[in-house]
């Protein structure tokens, strides 16, 4: 599964807010890992506390658990008005210096184009041709098996990403119908 670090809003200077920003980043990580992604939530930290409100949590712990996963993930999706974040702007530089793709939309995700802002285009023996083959044959399992029950991914980074980029057209010609 390809990972993605999801960064948006977390804090607040209300609880409200800091609910209503929790939840949103928890539903983003909902719907990728339906698409068959893996997402870091850190949204989820929130549950730590909850589960041991007695712990003695200090914010740089969540922020260095936080990076140990960014550290990892082949992908960083930054959820849509969020950018602004200092937490989400300190995800940027991290991923801008440790070479990890940044993405601003599931749809961008999705087409696997950001495969392309690696310095080198990988060959069909690397590890990113083996991610964007399986997001191909993702997005056929979950929305065009029944439709096109002979496909075959093509056998280049290109061929791939012009498949990826041809079925998520399809899907967004379908929900404007």
């Amino acid at each position: 599964m390809i990972r993605v670090y999801v960064a948006g809003k977390y804090s607040a200077d209300n609880v409200l807010d800091v609910l209503k920003n929790i939840g949103h980043g928890r539903k983003v990580c909902a719907e990728l890992f339906a698409l068959g992604f893996a997402p870091f939530c850190p949204w989820h930290d929130a549950d730590f506390i909850i589960q041991n409100p007695s712990g003695s949590f200090d914010v740089n712990l969540f922020y260095d658990y936080s990076i140990s996963w960014l550290a990892v993930s082949n992908v960083m999706l930054v959820i849509s008005g969020t950018k602004d974040s200092t937490g989400v702007q300190n995800e940027i530089q991290y991923c801008k210096y440790h070479d990890i793709p940044i993405v601003y939309s599931i749809e961008e995700l999705v087409t696997g184009k950001w495969l392309l802002q690696k310095q080198d285009l990988p060959n069909k023996t690397s590890k990113e041709y083996d991610q964007l083959k399986e997001l191909t044959l993702t997005i056929w399992k979950l929305f065009y098996r029944e439709d096109s029950p002979n496909f075959k991914p093509f056998d280049n980074i290109l061929g791939l990403i012009s498949q990826i980029d041809n079925m998520v057209t399809g899907l967004t010609r379908q929900q404007e119908i």
